[in-house]
């Protein structure tokens, strides 16, 4: 601050007004500090009373030629709680900020620190760990707003068309997406009218309720006829699946991979829904890539198994 002499203009941004009042006071009975003259500048609620007594500082940010006596160095350091960097305008000079236990999100810094002069403009952050990360995190996000900024600059007028559609394309793509998934929340089928028929194919396989849910993550098929009409089993390529007695499934009609079985003695065909297409009763089909995805059917489950041949 000494060696910016007359030059220097700061600005220091706290979280509550009670913090801002007490930062001002200090700054004002400090020798050292008190001849740049401190301001208190409290957002919103600057007429607010100590103890019946308006606070003359706070008053004084209300007159329109705030800048102007910041500016002239009337008053070089301001307190407050936000909002000043609207007031300040993009004419008025500023060498360094304080973010003191506070640190605002990454539109308000950008706009704040627009306020700094060229050269050799100071940025401090005061605060606890949690404090310094969130400002580590918005110089990261100021840095990538700059290089979209640039990005866009250097796009044709055609290209910046191509991408904002394209844009517009998938944000309107992820909120049919979440309607769809909210409606299928509302909206479950019984699993013995729905069909699971082999993806490449498209021959049918099972209903649905053929499907047993065993445990956490597997979507087993019990039934016998089933099986020994629909299902090709081999041995497992993998070495390690090998070892465990694990055996790979596949359609007997076309050889898609259907997934794995269980691990021994119950070696039931455990089917990957991706390697299935979903039918429904009126004739739409779906396909799903995880089965967890899948909430608008009524899958059963099943905790004992049934004995196993295969």
């Amino acid at each position: 601050m000494e060696n910016k002499g007359d030059e220097f203009r700061g600005i220091v941004f706290v979280k509550s007004q009670n913090v801002a009042r007490a930062v001002h006071r200090m700054l004002q009975e400090d020798e050292h500090l008190q001849n740049l003259k401190p301001i208190l500048s409290l957002g919103a609620e600057q007429e607010q009373q100590n103890d019946g007594i308006t606070d003359a500082s706070v008053t004084a940010l209300q007159e329109p030629n705030i800048m102007k006596e910041f500016s002239a160095g009337s008053h070089k350091l301001i307190v407050t709680t936000g909002g000043i960097e609207t007031k300040l305008g993009t004419g008025c000079i500023c060498n360094t900020i304080v973010w003191y236990g506070h640190v605002d999100n990454v539109i308000s810094t950008k706009q704040i620190t627009e306020l700094l002069i060229s050269g050799e403009s100071i940025v401090y952050f005061i605060g606890d760990q949690a404090t310094s990360m969130r400002a580590d995190v918005n110089t990261l996000l100021d840095q990538e707003v700059d290089r979209a900024i640039q990005e866009i600059h250097s796009m044709s007028e055609e290209e910046y068309d191509m991408e904002i559609s394209k844009i517009q394309k998938r944000k309107l793509e992820e909120r049919h997406h979440k309607e769809f998934t909210e409606h299928q929340k509302r909206d479950t089928y019984p699993a013995n009218v729905i069909k699971l028929n082999c993806v490449c194919c498209k021959t049918f396989v099972c209903l649905a309720s053929d499907v047993h849910k065993y445990g956490m993550n597997n979507h087993i098929i019990i039934n016998d006829n089933i099986i020994r009409s629909k299902v090709e089993f081999k041995e497992h390529r993998d070495p390690a699946k090998k070892k465990l007695g694990l055996k790979k499934i596949y359609c007997k009609y076309c050889g898609q991979d259907w997934g794995n079985t269980l691990k021994p003695p119950k070696c039931f065909p455990n089917i990957k829904i991706e390697s299935f297409q979903i039918e429904y009763d009126d004739g739409r089909t779906r396909y799903e890539k995880k089965w967890k995805n899948v909430i608008d059917i009524s899958i059963p489950t099943i905790e004992k198994l049934p004995r196993c041949d295969y």
